[in-house]
């Protein structure tokens, strides 16, 4: 018996914060978006990434300091293309992708972690 390897579905949670250039590229690459609100960053990135798919609006983010972005199911080529193209809108922007390890996480405390990585390592230090 072979086993079924299931992909998981293309989708890219985004924590929008006052830059309307990352939204643009994400629908021009036509990328599936779940937006993420205030309240959702206290959930797991697996519950976050089990709601459904919300229209890229103007959405006013109060609590995280910048943008964020999680990919998953985003295959390689394609993970490349949007990040080539989403870096001159946002050169600096906090992103990772959903690892079996991290889907247990809190958003808020993913955020948080990769904050302080980039700090440590000195990324993006102005």
């Amino acid at each position: 018996m072979k086993a079924r390897i299931v992909k998981p579905q293309e989708l890219v949670l985004y924590y929008p914060k006052e830059n309307e250039k990352i939204a643009e590229v994400l629908k021009r690459l036509d990328v599936p978006v779940r937006l993420l609100s205030d309240s959702e960053l206290e959930q797991t990135v697996a519950e976050c990434l089990q709601g459904g798919q919300k229209e890229l609006e103007s959405t006013v983010s109060e609590r995280l300091p910048e943008a964020f972005l999680l990919f998953s199911g985003v295959a390689e080529k394609r993970f490349q293309t949007v990040l080539n193209e989403l870096r001159p809108a946002a050169p600096h922007l906090i992103k990772a992708v959903v690892t079996q390890h991290n889907s247990s996480w809190k958003v808020s405390e993913l955020f948080e972690e990769l904050c302080r990585e980039r700090e440590s390592l000195g990324v993006h230090q102005k």
